[in-house]
């Protein structure tokens, strides 16, 4: 009913299938399954059910759609091929882990290893929506308190911050940036009361590299606004 086109993603290999709508509600599960292998478009009414009313996708195309593949359809008989970064938002962004070894460590990027991502979206009150999972911080960053180095953006746009994992944004201080598990089970970087992508300066696209603080090192300190009067 959005108007967008239907579409069925393959992702993890071939070994599933994702149907909805290309609005971009499909591109988190997509790159939490490791991205998409292929994608059509559901156009061939031979997969879909007649209505004598008004269509509804979930009834009509997409769990008929979901049956012929159960039943052994093949994903390219469906309709159309398209390719992956033709769908909204754009592209299905994959984050990737920093080799110490790497091009991105020798240009000074996470020598120390860490996880290169991207910004999906930011939501109204500021918080920053990335492609990173939890467990991409596995071994360094996993428990609630640890911290991490964040640098937002590229070559002399990059603002860097030291972010904490903590459950609930409310006990972070003030002028403190969080790294936040989202309701799909994504990072997300939060301030409380407070705009994290102004902070960031980042919008939807930009490279946010997350990496292991030196021993030792705090990272440059919260900042918080303050506003002088005269008396």
């Amino acid at each position: 009913g959005t108007g967008r086109p239907h579409v069925a993603i393959e992702v993890a290999g071939g070994e599933g299938v994702l149907v909805g709508p290309d609005n971009g509600l499909l591109a988190p599960a997509v790159a939490m399954a490791g991205g998409a292998e292929r994608a059509v478009l559901l156009t061939d009414p031979e997969f879909h059910l007649e209505s004598p009313g008004g269509l509804l996708p979930v009834r009509d195309i997409y769990a008929t759609v979901a049956a012929h593949l159960c039943n052994g359809t093949d994903l390219a008989d469906l309709g159309p091929a398209v390719a992956p970064e033709a769908l909204m938002p754009g592209v299905v962004p994959l984050s990737r882990p920093i080799d110490p070894d790497s091009a991105d460590a020798s240009a000074g990027v996470g020598a120390g290893g860490g996880v290169i991502g991207e910004v999906l979206w930011v939501n109204r009150v500021g918080d920053v929506q990335l492609n990173i999972g939890p467990d991409e911080l596995s071994g360094w960053a996993a428990a609630e308190g640890a911290r991490v180095q964040v640098a937002a953006g590229t070559g002399d746009h990059t603002v860097v911050r030291v972010a904490e994992r903590v459950a609930p944004t409310g006990m972070l201080g003030p002028g403190s940036v969080g790294l936040v598990v989202d309701p799909v089970g994504m990072l997300a970087l939060a301030l409380q009361r407070r705009s994290a992508a102004e902070e960031l300066a980042v919008v939807a696209g930009d490279q946010v590299v997350l990496t292991p603080l030196p021993e030792g090192d705090r990272g440059p300190g919260a900042t918080s606004p303050v506003t002088l009067r005269p008396r």
